[in-house]
């Protein structure tokens, strides 16, 4: 684990070093086979997935959360990993051994979202200024001075179309499917999938953005 170590440090950022010490040390001090030995006193080719799985079961009975354990677990199996790899062309351990190949990944339960998590109006408000942007500035021999249209210019109305409609692409599509700015429009189903007709209602908002877009989708259908 320390010429493993010695790598990660040199090759990752130090945050993931960090984390890779921590939880390889203390898998390296932890007591397996009816705690007789240490894990740092066998050999790399004698670890078994059950070693790993006994220090899981110790950390999650310790109060230990799954997103810790995933640390930890990923932490390990990155070391093992590692050696069977480097150094090239004679690797530390053989390819073949995967030691933690049978060892189930630790599950982390999906963070209940709360109404803090929604996306706040400053926020969108930077996410349409941001898409105005061009992006061919940014490339190296790129242009040097603003230009008024650009090849990304219509992507902020699509995220606007997309925002003040909740609709899918495949309903989008329809943009220009009716002058009115009240209308319906009815998207092509996908065959593939056997799906109904969707009818699109077009809000005053996403006239005013899709109806001068010179595009008429085969699907569409104006109102009568």
């Amino acid at each position: 684990m320390d010429l493993f170590l010695d790598w990660v440090e040199k090759n990752r950022s130090e945050r993931t070093y960090s984390t890779r010490k921590t939880y390889c040390s203390r898998f390296g001090s932890f007591w397996v086979r009816t705690s007789q030995t240490r894990v740092a006193d066998l050999s790399a080719d004698k670890i078994k997935g059950a070693d790993l799985e006994s220090w899981l079961a110790r950390m999650e009975k310790d109060g230990l959360g799954p997103q810790t354990r995933l640390h930890a677990e990923t932490s390990v199996k990155h070391c093992w990993n590692w050696a069977t790899k480097h150094p090239s062309p004679v690797p530390y351990l053989s390819p073949t051994y995967r030691p933690f190949s049978g060892v189930e990944r630790t599950h982390v339960p999906l963070k209940a979202l709360t109404e803090n998590d929604l996306i706040t109006e400053e926020e969108i408000a930077a996410i349409f200024a941001a898409a105005q942007r061009d992006l061919d500035r940014y490339h190296r021999f790129g242009p040097k001075q603003p230009r008024e249209t650009h090849p990304n210019s219509g992507f902020v109305e699509m995220l606007k179309c997309y925002y003040h409609t909740g609709a899918r692409t495949a309903s989008s599509a329809c943009s220009a499917c009716s002058a009115s700015p009240r209308g319906h429009c009815q998207a092509r189903p996908d065959s593939t999938r056997r799906v109904p007709r969707t009818v699109l209602s077009l809000s005053e908002r996403f006239a005013e953005i899709v109806i001068p877009v010179p595009f008429r989708s085969e699907s569409c259908q104006s109102p009568k």
